[in-house]
C-alpha cells in the first residue's frame, strides 16, 4: 500500500545524485519537489529558493574534492545568476528561505576540521581546514544587501 505524506517534501539534488536531476535551472518541467534553481511560493509572503550540487573543496591550496555537476566559477552560467535575479525582483515584504546543497563560502558549516572527513567517530582536529563553501553562492544569494533584507533562513 502506498503511503501519501501529510506534508509536501522538497529537496535539492547533491553530489551523489544523477545529472538528470539538475535539468535546466528554473525548468518548470523538472520534478515538482526538486527545487533546484527554482522559486516555490509556500505562503503569501514566503518563498523557497533552491540550489543543488557541490563545489570543489580545498585544503592548503590543493583541491581535495571535485565539484559536481559544476565548478564554483561556472555556477552563474548554470543558472545561479538568474535565480538570484528572481529573488532580488520579489516584492518588498516577501521573505525567502534558501535551501542549498553547497554552503556559502565563509560559513563555518563548510569548514571541515575533523581528523577524518568521512567519519564523525574519530576524535581530533585537522592540521589544516578543508574549505568546501561556494564563493559564487555567497556573492549571489547571501552577501548582497537585497538578499540580507529578504533571506530569513539559509539551510544547507
Amino acid at each position: 500500500r502506498k503511503v501519501q505524506p501529510s506534508v509536501r517534501l522538497v529537496f535539492v539534488p547533491g553530489n551523489h545524485d544523477p545529472r538528470s536531476m539538475f535539468g535546466v535551472a528554473g525548468d518548470a518541467s523538472a520534478l515538482e519537489d526538486n527545487v533546484h534553481g527554482r522559486l516555490v511560493h509556500l505562503a503569501p509572503d514566503l518563498v523557497l529558493a533552491g540550489w543543488g550540487g557541490a563545489v570543489e573543496a580545498w585544503e592548503a591550496g590543493e583541491e581535495v574534492w571535485g565539484a559536481y555537476p559544476w565548478r564554483d566559477a561556472a555556477l552563474h552560467k548554470a543558472g545561479l545568476s538568474r535565480l538570484a535575479a528572481e529573488v532580488a525582483a520579489l516584492p518588498p515584504g516577501k521573505q525567502v528561505l534558501l535551501l542549498t546543497h553547497p554552503g556559502p563560502a565563509n560559513s563555518s558549516t563548510t569548514w571541515v576540521t575533523g581528523t577524518e572527513p568521512n567519519s564523525l567517530q574519530l576524535p581530533g582536529v585537522r592540521g589544516t581546514t578543508i574549505v568546501s563553501g561556494s564563493a559564487s553562492l555567497e556573492a549571489a544569494l547571501v552577501s548582497p544587501k537585497v538578499m540580507q533584507e529578504r533571506v530569513s533562513l539559509l539551510v544547507h
